[in-house]
């Protein structure tokens, strides 16, 4: 009987070490299946922030180049506006050189030709 007793409680005990096993091993699933969620998760973030900093630099160079774009035009009307200044500037000076259009010129040579110098 006594050997009975302690057959029974070494199969017990052998029970206790096969769930107390099969609970170990069902925690280290369970944990390492939390850990690929995790790090699954973790890499979807990954790839979406790698999204959004190639939106973002993308649209901050389309604002950069069209920044350039609005320079150069501005320039470019600045120079225009100077280049039409100094063009109406030597217009100006060259009416104070020469009064007369060519056109009135040509009648007055003309006329002095025709009717003589007025004496």
């Amino acid at each position: 009987q006594m050997q009975a007793v302690e057959e029974e409680r070494n199969e017990m005990k052998n029970k206790r070490k096969e769930n107390s096993d099969a609970a170990w091993i069902q925690f280290r699933a369970q944990k390492d299946e939390k850990i690929a969620e995790f790090q699954e998760k973790l890499r979807k973030q990954e790839e979406q922030k790698r999204v959004l900093d190639t939106v973002l630099n993308t649209k901050n160079k389309v604002q950069h180049r069209r920044a350039e774009a609005e320079k150069a035009l501005e320039d470019k009307l600045t120079e225009e506006g100077q280049q039409a200044s100094m063009n109406e500037e030597n217009d100006r000076n060259q009416r104070k050189v020469y009064p007369y259009s060519l056109k009135e010129f040509r009648r007055f040579i003309l006329f002095i030709f025709l009717v003589g110098t007025p004496e």
